[in-house]
């Protein structure tokens, strides 16, 4: 947990997370690179085979729309790991004495961030990957931030109006 101030807690991923993350993103991107060479040369071969034996061409043709299916799929998985590396090295958890702000450095608008005021938080659900804070007009999002278990127990304490002396105490 990082505090400018003795009002304001700040809640990040890990350095440990953070290079995890980081890791694996470029790793898949390496792995599609390879898998479009791979398919780019595929397609070389069965069109050229396509031409040695027409009365084959459905088949060949169908490998062809399976190949490019699977560079579909590549790029979304892709997509997804960029989504994450966003979340992970963008994601700031703040909580206030009067509310609890989830924002993303690296993009303004990202899925799930905002503003909730303590006294409207009705509940945390545990999702597969992201933990959704319910308040009564809006709903904000977060991934596992490095002492998860502390910001939640700031959460309760705002809740109860009791956070400017529990942050004191845990600095």
């Amino acid at each position: 947990m990082q505090t400018n101030s003795d009002e304001i807690g700040i809640f990040t991923h890990g350095k440990l997370t953070r290079s995890f993350a980081f890791l694996i993103s470029g790793v898949s991107l390496y792995f599609y690179a390879h898998q479009f060479v791979v398919v780019r040369d595929l397609w070389e071969n069965l069109t050229a085979k396509m031409l040695l034996y027409p009365q084959s061409e459905n088949f060949y043709f169908f490998l062809k729309m399976l190949s490019s299916l699977s560079l579909v799929v590549g790029l979304i998985i892709v997509l997804a790991i960029y989504y994450t590396l966003i979340d992970v090295w963008g994601l700031k958890v703040i909580i206030t004495p009067d509310c609890l702000i989830v924002i993303n450095t690296l993009i303004k608008k990202f899925p799930g961030t905002g503003k909730i005021p303590c006294e409207e938080i009705i509940e945390i659900k545990k999702g597969i990957f992201r933990f959704k804070i319910v308040g009564e007009k809006c709903t904000v999002t977060l991934s596992g931030v490095e002492k998860i278990d502390l910001l939640f127990h700031l959460i309760y304490e705002c809740k109860k109006s009791n956070l400017k002396h529990k942050l004191h105490e845990f600095k």
